[in-house]
């Protein structure tokens, strides 16, 4: 298999990015990036959840009683590959299953590129995805439940429970900005 080239999505502004996804203009939005699910699941050295896939699970069961913010599902770019090659399990397949349509949910389509998707959202959540640095390097907060090889700078906001995790998912609509030193040190 390989990558198909992105369809690539330029917004004006978040009222064209709301429009675009059909989101409450009023609400912040919170990006959830899984991983490739039925690759490289047992790499880290702690993790709240059993694998990242548990984590997702988890998380969009919870997320499907949030009201107070927007969810943006992003599948990983490489997912295709891989369900192309193995038949695997998808992020689609388990929104779909999960029954996760919901005004405030939306599941970005595999392939789709927003270009500058840091300008629209307020809170990114990986279980111990790369984009911890990223995204904390753009100005945005991240949550991440397991070990990364960034976990010891401090980067990123890192529950020590999945009590302290649902907690911190629940209140989202309060999160803080990321400092200039750890968005410097990303």
């Amino acid at each position: 298999g390989h990558v198909k080239k992105p369809k690539i999505i330029k917004f004006n502004n978040k009222i064209d990015f709301h429009n675009y996804l059909n989101l409450d203009k009023k609400k912040k939005n919170i990006l959830i990036l899984p991983h490739i699910l039925i690759d490289n699941l047992f790499t880290t050295e702690w993790s709240l959840f059993e694998s990242p896939l548990v984590w997702l699970l988890e998380t969009l069961k919870k997320i499907k009683y949030i009201d107070n913010v927007n969810w943006i599902i992003k599948p990983h770019p490489s997912e295709s590959v891989f369900i192309e090659t193995k038949q695997g399990l998808s992020v689609k397949k388990i929104f779909n299953k999960l029954n996760l349509r919901k005004s405030n949910i939306k599941l970005l389509e595999n392939g789709i590129v927003i270009k500058n998707i840091e300008k629209y959202i307020s809170c990114v959540l990986t279980s111990h995805g790369s984009s911890g640095y990223e995204y904390t390097a753009l100005g945005k907060p991240v949550i991440n439940t397991a070990d990364a090889y960034y976990s010891n700078f401090n980067l990123t906001l890192q529950p020590k429970s999945k009590k302290q995790y649902f907690n911190l998912i629940q209140n989202l609509n309060k999160v803080k900005k990321v400092e200039k030193e750890k968005i410097l040190l990303a």
